[in-house]
């Protein structure tokens, strides 16, 4: 059985990341910790035995609000609302979507299938997979909701507050105001 992510070196050092590189460096150094925790453990000496070459996340996109669809996945504890129907729920909770791609070298397969997926792995910590190819070569679209990582979440809303007085003092001089939470996330 799986244990809780929540126990793990990765899961504490990705819920410290203020940024996207740093969330890339955990998965990098975690990767082994990381499927270890979200797949079985008959699994394991085949997981120990592969390697992470590549990992990266990029053409990360921020709406101007700064809202990440939750028709497919929402932060933990969290509902989704497939396509808005809900009016009770919001349509997007802070966060961004992107494209993620990494290399693994020496994954093997059992029974045909890439049983220790990295994807599922990501899942399970935050980094929501949407569609694409995993595997050995993987190339996937992502989600990640701020408030998923406190590091991270507690930047954004530092943030949004120097954001929300810069635009203020702006609009009093009458001077145009065009920061976005792109520039500090990257």
């Amino acid at each position: 059985m799986p244990r809780r992510v929540e126990q793990t070196k990765a899961w504490r050092e990705l819920q410290e990341a203020t940024n996207l590189r740093e969330i890339v460096v955990a998965v990098e150094r975690n990767y082994h910790e990381m499927l270890l925790a979200s797949h079985w453990h008959s699994q394991a000496d085949a997981i120990c035995r592969s390697r992470l070459r590549h990992f990266l996340i990029h053409d990360v996109y921020i709406d101007k609000g700064g809202n990440t669809s939750n028709s497919h996945h929402a932060p933990r504890g969290k509902k989704t609302n497939w396509g808005g129907w809900d009016e009770d729920l919001p349509r997007g909770y802070l966060g961004f979507s992107a494209n993620c791609k990494w290399e693994i070298e020496g994954m093997t397969y059992d029974r045909g299938l890439a049983d220790f997926d990295l994807g599922r792995a990501l899942n399970r910590f935050g980094i929501h997979t949407m569609t694409g190819q995993t595997g050995d070569k993987g190339r996937i679209h992502v989600q990640v909701f701020f408030e998923d990582f406190e590091g991270l979440n507690k930047k954004v809303q530092e943030y949004q507050e120097v954001m929300r007085r810069e635009e203020f003092l702006a609009k009093l001089a009458g001077k145009p105001y065009n920061k976005s939470l792109s520039s500090m996330i990257i």
